[in-house]
């Protein structure tokens, strides 16, 4: 094989590890222990788990909630609402 084939192959996982590592620490899950037991998964099984990761980590994540921001709201919406009576 190429040695170019296996650098670009080894280069893949790595990356693949390292997103994995990154979306682990900036996600929220449902239950801490898994985010404890996915850290360990992917620094013990670096290839499979970060694979594994990616792949399943919707099931284990918790679900966002949407923030209300009032300041994108229609005025007409908004309770603000003044008159402007044009007479």
């Amino acid at each position: 094989m190429s040695k170019y084939f296996i650098i670009a192959v080894v280069l893949t996982f790595v990356l693949f590890w390292i997103w994995a590592l990154l979306d682990l620490s900036a996600s929220t899950f449902r239950k801490t222990k898994w985010k404890l037991a996915w850290l360990l998964i992917i620094i013990f099984f670096p290839i499979l788990g970060s694979i594994l990761y990616l792949l399943l980590r919707s099931e284990f994540k918790a679900k966002k909630k949407r923030e209300f921001n009032p300041g994108f709201m229609p005025q007409r919406f908004s309770g603000n609402q003044q008159n402007h009576d044009i007479s």
